[in-house]
C-alpha cells in the first residue's frame, strides 16, 4: 500500500470522536472505606450497604471527591456526573436545596446545579462560582444563572418518603454558544425534572472536583452510591498513545 492511499487512514484515526472516559465511579462496597470522598463543614461520613452515608448535626451536609483533572473547550467536549442519592430525613415545611457542583481546585471555578427538595416554594437554578473551595458552600459568592425547564418543581413534593432512590445528572457540555449546563433529577412520582441554562459570558473549562451538598434553612441528611464521573475528552496518555500508534504504522509503510 502506497503512502498517498494510508495518510487519509491515519487522519481519521487520529480525528474520531473519542469514546466516554471514566474519571471516578465509587460504588461503596466495602464497609468503612468512602472510596475517597472526604468530609466538608464538618459532616460525617460511613460506608456500609453499598451506599455512603452523609449526616450532619449542626450544618450544611456536604462532602467532595477529587478526580483526575480534565480540561473541556471543543464544541460537543462534556464532562458529566450522575448517581443516585436518598434523602434520609423530612424536608416537609423547610426551604431546602440540593446542590450538585463539578468545579477546579486550582482555580475554585465551577458550576453549581441548585434542585429543591423541600416544600417550600423556590427556583431551581445553576450558578457560576469562582468561590468554591474545602470549605465554602457551593452557593457562597457565587452568580445565578437563571434556568429553563422545570424551574419550580421539588424533587420531593411529599417530602416524606424517605426510601426513595433519586437518579441526579449534571451535564456540563460545550457548544457554539457557551457552556450549556443540563441538572436532571427523578422525583418522588418517578418523572424526570430537568433544567437548562448557558454559560455563554466566558466559560469554566477545567474541573478536579465532585461536591454534593444540601442547602437552605434545615439539616438534612443524604445517603448516595453509583456515583460516575465521565467525559468525551481522551486522557492525554490515551490521545498520545493512539498518536504514537498511528506514527508506527506510518514509519512500517515507508520502510
Amino acid at each position: 500500500m502506497s503512502l498517498r492511499f494510508l495518510l487519509p487512514v491515519s487522519v481519521c484515526l487520529l480525528t474520531l470522536p473519542a469514546s466516554a472516559v471514566t474519571l471516578a465511579s465509587t460504588v461503596f462496597n466495602t464497609a468503612g472505606n468512602t472510596d475517597g470522598w472526604a468530609a466538608v463543614n464538618g459532616t460525617t461520613l460511613n460506608s456500609t450497604a453499598g451506599q455512603l452515608q452523609l449526616t450532619n448535626a449542626t450544618g450544611v451536609t456536604r462532602a467532595t471527591l477529587a478526580f483526575g483533572s480534565v480540561t473541556v473547550g471543543a464544541v460537543g467536549d462534556y464532562v458529566e456526573v450522575s448517581y443516585n442519592v436518598i434523602f434520609t430525613n423530612s424536608t416537609s415545611g423547610v426551604n431546602r436545596q440540593f446542590e450538585t457542583s463539578l468545579w477546579d481546585s486550582a482555580s475554585s471555578d465551577g458550576y453549581v446545579g441548585n434542585f429543591r427538595i423541600g416544600t417550600v416554594a423556590a427556583n431551581n437554578r445553576f450558578f457560576e462560582t469562582a468561590a468554591l473551595s474545602g470549605t465554602s458552600v457551593a452557593s457562597t459568592g457565587a452568580t445565578l444563572i437563571t434556568a429553563s425547564g422545570d424551574s419550580t418543581v421539588s424533587l420531593r413534593p411529599t417530602a416524606t418518603n424517605n426510601t426513595y432512590v433519586h437518579t441526579i445528572t449534571l451535564r456540563l457540555e460545550v457548544t457554539g454558544t457557551g457552556m450549556a449546563l443540563t441538572y436532571s433529577g427523578l422525583d418522588n412520582g418517578g418523572v424526570t425534572r430537568t433544567i437548562m441554562a448557558t454559560d455563554s459570558s466566558t466559560p469554566y473549562l477545567s474541573f478536579d472536583r465532585l461536591d454534593l451538598n444540601t442547602w437552605g434553612n434545615n439539616n438534612v441528611n443524604f445517603a448516595i452510591d453509583n456515583v460516575v464521573v465521565s467525559t468525551n475528552v481522551p486522557e492525554p496518555s490515551l490521545a498520545l498513545l493512539g498518536s504514537l500508534g498511528v506514527l508506527g504504522l506510518l514509519r512500517r509503510r515507508r520502510a
